[in-house]
């Protein structure tokens, strides 16, 4: 198969491989998440280009074709400072401080390993999509795989490839009090977390007497998806990437600690307001003056005013934690304005006033959750 000479072999392996995708992808658009495109190891494997690659290394002076025929690469200092001077590295971004050890590309069969393919799928990437930089999102455990491609393509002459291949690296997750091993069956599956917490939230639903009578099958079921992505989705994203996740069911399947359920629940309170009301806000109706004195407002509008920058800062930093924390400080500057200011019993001109900072609110909670990949529900 992996010569890809026998068509019968190749047909029965990427059958198989089809199969597991299609698993993946019932898996990944269940918490709201579509890939525009896969592509298939075998694909690198049989163009070619790999075993080329292989070939070119093996002339340069740091490559060494060992005893057994196998092919190994070295990564002398001066030629990694001549790299970082040249591609512009910050050398004190460099997590390898006392040298970087040598790469098998090949086995003594000549076949090459995952780095040379792994070197040809960044050429390929570049060369099909022309981006101006390819992130690749891997585990902070793939640091140094993720480095060491770099000066093989330099060396190479793909320069302006080595410079914009960025390892977007993130921690792994743990359950709480043990680490996850797939050898030793300690996991947590996709599915069974996404099953677990919809059950959870069924039973949740049924117990607060939220069902409402009017409220269709397909309606109840959209509120159980939402919470659902929002108590699976929203923890894997409200700390920094390169931390470690420590998977606390009891916690992440409690709606009252979670904070997923908490953003949503305050956009559906923002959205129960103005279905009570009954009005059309208006600008036109707003005392501005009034709003003015109010310190939760002057609050809320301080954080719905730093959305754009917020998402600016994020998508700098690479790190979608901020608009996690985003929503929730919306959220809870929220629910502080609500308890302490009675909207719809407020007089005509502040009812009116309020009822506009209530629009607002839910926009920019709607619009947060969207960015995190959550829909918004009018009920919960």
């Amino acid at each position: 198969y992996e010569k890809g000479e026998n068509q019968n072999i190749n047909s029965l392996f990427r059958e198989v491989a089809t199969w597991a995708l299609s698993s993946f992808k019932w898996t990944l658009k269940r918490f709201n998440i579509e890939f525009d495109q896969f592509d298939f190891e075998s694909d690198i494997t049989w163009s070619g280009l790999p075993k080329e690659l292989v070939k070119r290394l093996q002339k340069l002076k740091n490559t060494k074709i060992l005893e057994d025929g196998s092919t190994r690469f070295s990564y002398p200092p001066d030629l990694l400072n001549k790299m970082y001077k040249e591609l512009n590295i910050d050398k004190k971004s460099i997590p390898f401080k006392s040298g970087v050890p040598d790469l098998q590309l090949t086995r003594s069969d000549g076949t090459a390993l995952y780095p040379m393919k792994d070197i040809a799928y960044s050429i390929k990437k570049f060369e099909q999509h022309n981006p101006e930089k390819v992130f690749n999102v891997i585990s902070d455990e793939q640091t140094l795989p993720q480095f060491q491609m770099l000066l093989p393509l330099y060396q190479l002459g793909y320069k302006t490839i080595a410079k914009n291949l960025i390892h977007y690296s993130y921690g792994l997750v743990e359950l709480l009090g043990r680490k996850m091993s797939g050898r030793q069956a300690i996991y947590i599956t996709a599915d069974e977390y996404y099953d677990e917490t919809k059950v959870r939230a069924r039973l949740a639903k049924k117990a607060s007497a939220r069902q409402k009578q009017d409220e269709t099958w397909e309606e109840e079921e959209q509120i159980l998806t939402a919470v659902t992505l929002a108590s699976t989705r929203f923890p894997l994203v409200e700390s920094d990437p390169n931390k470690k996740i420590i998977l606390d069911l009891d916690r992440e399947l409690d709606f009252k600690r979670n904070a997923g359920p908490f953003v949503l629940y305050a956009h559906a309170r923002a959205a129960g307001i103005i279905r009570k009301a009954k009005l059309t806000p208006s600008l036109e109706k707003v005392n501005f003056k009034k709003l003015a004195k109010n310190k939760d407002v002057i609050d809320l509008a301080l954080t719905l005013s730093s959305l754009e920058e917020m998402v600016h800062e994020s998508i700098a930093s690479m790190n979608p934690s901020k608009v996690a924390n985003w929503c929730v400080t919306l959220a809870q500057q929220f629910m502080k304005f609500y308890e302490k200011n009675p909207i719809l019993s407020a007089e005509e001109e502040i009812k009116w006033s309020f009822l506009a900072v209530v629009v607002a609110v839910k926009n920019g909670l709607r619009r947060g959750l969207e960015l995190l990949g959550i829909p918004s529900v009018e009920r919960i």
